[in-house]
Parts: C-alpha cells; structure tokens; sequence
C-alpha cells in the first residue's frame, strides 16, 4: 500500500494523527468491490478504514495498492 498523504483526522473528535499506518486497520475495501459501486474506479486503489485512537471512530482514506 502507497499512502497519498501520511497525515490523517477524525471528524467524529477532530484528533490528529501523524501517521496513518500506526493507526489500527480496521477493514480494506479492495478496488474489485468498489468498482460495483462506482464505475471506472482505478484497479490500483482501494478504501482502508482505520479506528480513531482517541474516540475509536472510523477514519477512511482513499489508498493506492501495491500488491505484495
């Protein structure tokens, strides 16, 4: 995975977090699901929802995978 900006807020308590990739993942949405929902979506990217370490909310960004 490629992030496109290493910074990240909650917007549920407005904590901000240096690194997205410490934060806790919590579910990735790969490109082939997101795709049935929104037409065209890029192969290269997916969704990754991550819990908020001060109020444990969701935080989602848009990604771009790189496979392993």
């Amino acid at each position: 995975m490629v992030l496109m900006d290493p910074e990240a807020s909650c917007s549920a308590c407005r904590a901000t977090f240096d690194e997205w990739a410490a934060l806790e993942l919590v579910a990735r949405i790969e490109s082939t699901e997101v795709e049935r929902l929104i037409r065209g979506w890029s192969a290269n990217l997916c969704i990754e929802v991550r819990a908020c370490r001060w109020c444990g909310k969701g935080i989602t960004r848009k990604c771009e995978w790189v496979s392993p």
